[in-house]
């Protein structure tokens, strides 16, 4: 018995130590990488701006640090091509396991955002969990000034429930750096004379885009108030509930007064098209 003891433990040994042998020369070099392969460190990058010129970094990475090896980088900013400089590759040093590309931009208007994408040219092998495109989103948050006291024109709350437009002022804040681009909460407590302070259940900050003084825009907003139906939301009619410009044309500048053109209202019940004047007269 004690000689088969001894006999099971030799083979055992052998065994375990050809597998300890196999491991060391044969497991890692097995699954070693033959080539080198490569991917951009984020799929995508959302950023924020404070300027409207400047430069952002986006990094790629490869699985051996071994040899001077450059790649090609293409970009697609469709629209915004004029807005954005790539270089055309991207280096990588002896030793380095990755590198930066770095992405120029100028013209950045505020409270736009722009987007493209970079894809790693042709050479590229692709690790496995890689990521062979990198997805650029890009936009500089407004910042927004007083401007003054203006007059707004309700034609759509109090119409609503059956009561006349009523004008009454309000502050109006203007974006900076961005003509034609202008702030307003008018159904506040304090500011609407039919709002309780209770009833508040928002900012209300509504943006008037009379950029184009012909194609006067709001994009739908809540107005900050609920008047037991839901929160109370207001915008164009064209390009947030309809496609149709004739029918609902956008707003109008003419001189220091903004006609909102179609404008609707909205809460849990519905939405409204009233068909009175909505307006602001800028301080």
């Amino acid at each position: 018995m004690k000689n088969l003891k001894f006999l099971i433990s030799a083979v055992l040994l052998a065994i375990i130590t050809s597998f300890a042998s196999c491991s060391q020369d044969g497991f890692w070099s097995e699954y070693e990488t033959a080539e080198q392969s490569f991917s951009f460190a984020q799929a995508s990058s959302n950023i924020a701006l404070d300027a409207t010129n400047g430069e952002v970094t986006l990094k790629v990475v490869r699985t051996t640090t071994n040899g001077v090896l450059e790649l090609p980088i293409i970009a697609n900013f469709g629209a915004f091509e004029s807005t954005f400089t790539v270089p055309s590759s991207v280096s990588f040093e002896d030793g380095s396991a990755s590198s930066e590309i770095i992405v120029e931009f100028s013209g950045i208007n505020p409270g736009e955002t722009y987007t493209g994408t970079l894809s790693l040219g042709e050479g590229a092998t692709i690790s496995v969990t890689g990521n062979a495109t990198c997805k650029l989103t890009l936009k500089m948050n407004l910042v927004w000034e007083e401007l003054g006291v203006g007059q707004w024109t309700d034609g759509l709350v109090l119409p609503l429930f059956g009561a006349a437009p009523i004008i009454y002022p309000v502050t109006v804040f203007k974006a900076q750096g961005v003509d034609g681009l202008y702030q307003v909460a008018p159904y506040l407590y304090n500011v609407f004379p039919y709002t309780a302070e209770d009833e508040v259940v928002g900012e209300g900050k509504i943006v008037i885009d009379a950029r184009d003084p012909q194609a006067v825009f709001v994009e739908a907003a809540g107005t900050g108030i609920d008047w037991n139906y839901g929160e109370m939301f207001i915008g164009s009619v064209y390009g947030n509930l309809s496609s149709n410009i004739t029918a609902y044309p956008l707003g109008t500048v003419s001189g220091k007064t903004i006609d909102l053109g179609a404008m609707f209202v909205a809460d849990d019940d519905g939405s409204y098209v009233i068909g009175e004047p909505v307006t602001l007269v800028l301080p």
